[in-house]
């Protein structure tokens, strides 16, 4: 649904995909773009300590995802004042109580799942809690024991190489919770894509 109520009609893995009102969408089958290790990502996460080979094996090779692009012309379908600065979500709802939405790839499965070392809860997965939030929004519900999640799971990932390149506040408050605790990607149209960046723009925010 766009913002002026329209919306845009396709099919499923048809490669012409569906195109109006400033907005062209594409369905289907695609190559899944991620290269994951998941044999030395378990072993990471068991032994505690960092199991990934120079040449690594992409357990996902040859996989397809079920893939949603949208492409926009961003004047015509926000307007000429929008501005080229955006936050991004996706969520898809599907049979069951829980949608599943994605902003910054994998915040979810690696930095918010349980890997023994969060003391303040060992017990709910925090995964379909925070699926349930607003992206933009993250409501107080939650809030406090998804930042407890992230303080440890990203002093235990940042120790994995046998040293800590992040510092913590004293109350044990990570750098970098604040940050991934916002799951929506921050872009700028005004710039050329760089498929090997990551970040620039939040580290030059105040």
């Amino acid at each position: 649904m766009l913002p002026d109520g329209e919306s845009i009609s396709l099919l499923v893995n048809d490669e012409r995909g569906g195109e109006g009102h400033g907005v062209r969408c594409y369905a289907g089958l695609r190559l899944d773009p991620f290269f994951m290790d998941v044999a030395k990502e378990v072993e990471t996460r068991t032994r505690r300590r960092l199991a990934f080979l120079p040449k690594g094996t992409n357990t996902l090779e040859g996989t397809d995802v079920l893939a949603v692009v949208a492409e926009l012309d961003v004047v015509r379908v926000f307007g000429a004042a929008s501005g080229s600065v955006f936050a991004v979500a996706a969520e898809t709802v599907t049979v069951g109580p829980y949608p599943e939405r994605l902003g910054r790839p994998e915040v979810k499965n690696n930095l918010l799942s349980d890997n023994g070392v969060d003391a303040a809860n060992r017990v709910v997965d925090l995964r379909d809690l925070y699926n349930e939030e607003d992206p933009f929004r993250l409501g107080p519900r939650y809030a406090d024991a998804c930042r407890a999640r992230l303080n440890a799971n990203l002093v235990f990932f940042d120790g994995l190489d046998g040293k800590a390149d992040w510092t913590t506040q004293p109350d044990g408050t990570h750098l970098l919770t604040e940050l991934l605790l916002a799951d929506f990607l921050v872009v700028d149209i005004a710039k050329p894509y760089d498929e090997d960046s990551y970040f620039e723009i939040e580290e030059h925010l105040p």
